[in-house]
């Protein structure tokens, strides 16, 4: 999942800059503006806290990986009445401090905006001045980028 994503268009991965070039560089450039908010040092943002978090269905039951793999009729839209992808949730640690659960927050954030999108099937390139370097080919933004639904 990470490798789909990093790297892709202006804002997502290390850094950003430019202009977004679609739905999945805004989810990305609202991250990174979520995270540049948050009260964490520099440190913390980047070499610092873990969390954990688990994902619910709408009525709150935890989720197996084994049903929030892409080939799950619950990670689908379309599934049965009930059944839907997981709602990413933060958990609690004795040890957490602020900047923990606004980090926390801001990937909850991210991945619920990814989770509204179709995984790309190439990446969108960014136009701007700065493009972090990347060996994974790249579609030159346009509109004509393929998606995957």
């Amino acid at each position: 999942m990470f490798d789909t994503y990093n790297s892709y268009g202006c804002w997502c991965g290390y850094g950003g800059s430019g202009e977004i070039v679609d739905e999945i560089d805004n989810c990305c450039q609202s991250h990174d503006k979520c995270w540049e908010g948050s009260s964490c040092s520099w440190f913390q943002k980047y070499f610092g806290p873990t969390y954990s978090f688990k994902c619910l269905d709408k009525r709150g039951r935890p989720l197996t990986l084994e049903q929030l793999s892409p080939a799950s009729s619950e990670h689908r839209k379309d599934g049965p009445p009930g059944d839907t992808k997981g709602v990413p949730h933060c958990v609690w640690e004795e040890d957490f401090d602020i900047c923990t659960m606004q980090l926390c927050s801001c990937d909850r954030i991210f991945a619920e905006c990814l989770a509204k999108l179709p995984v790309p099937d190439a990446k969108r390139e960014c136009d701007g001045e700065w493009r972090p370097l990347d060996d994974v080919p790249t579609e030159k933004h346009s509109s004509t980028a393929k998606f995957r639904n």
